[in-house]
């Protein structure tokens, strides 16, 4: 698949991926590349937030609802601009009841081999994060975790 992608995805709800991904959203389209966006799975909230940010729809991706190639093909027909920015859902491997990889951020990248930056809510954590972060690149079978976005940390630094 020739279109670029990204995923916003991180290591559970909560951690900030909507607001990181609109954040994204704002400085890739300020600098002059036009990106698109899309949601994993069924969700119509956060995409009004990529439709407010980009003033054009969002497209919506599941692999619960569509197999492999149907699922590639979605991607492909609503992709439009530079970049598509996949926003990712729950945590990185939540899929179905929360335990199957089926319908998870995960599964979608790895349908469109995309890479993953993982957004980890670092509130109140040093050391910690690090066991966190390794346990999800560790598990991370397909090597598709590019990076980490440390967010709401109340530490000036973290030392990896």
């Amino acid at each position: 698949m020739k279109k670029p992608r990204i995923m916003i995805a991180a290591t559970a709800s909560g951690s900030g991926k909507t607001t990181i991904t609109c954040g994204l959203l704002t400085a890739l389209k300020q600098r002059g590349i036009k990106p698109c966006s899309f949601k994993c799975g069924p969700d119509y909230i956060d995409p009004m937030y990529h439709r407010n940010v980009l003033g054009i729809e969002s497209g919506n991706l599941d692999t619960f609802f569509t197999e492999d190639e149907v699922t590639r093909w979605i991607y492909g027909k609503e992709y439009t601009g530079d970049i598509g920015v996949i926003e990712g859902v729950m945590g990185l491997f939540d899929g179905i009841r929360g335990v199957e990889e089926t319908g998870s951020s995960y599964d979608l990248a790895r349908v469109l081999n995309c890479p993953i930056i993982l957004v980890v809510n670092a509130k109140g954590g040093g050391k910690s994060v690090v066991a966190t972060l390794k346990g999800f690149i560790d598990y991370d079978k397909h090597k598709l975790i590019k990076g980490v976005i440390l967010n709401k940390s109340d530490r000036s630094h973290v030392v990896l």
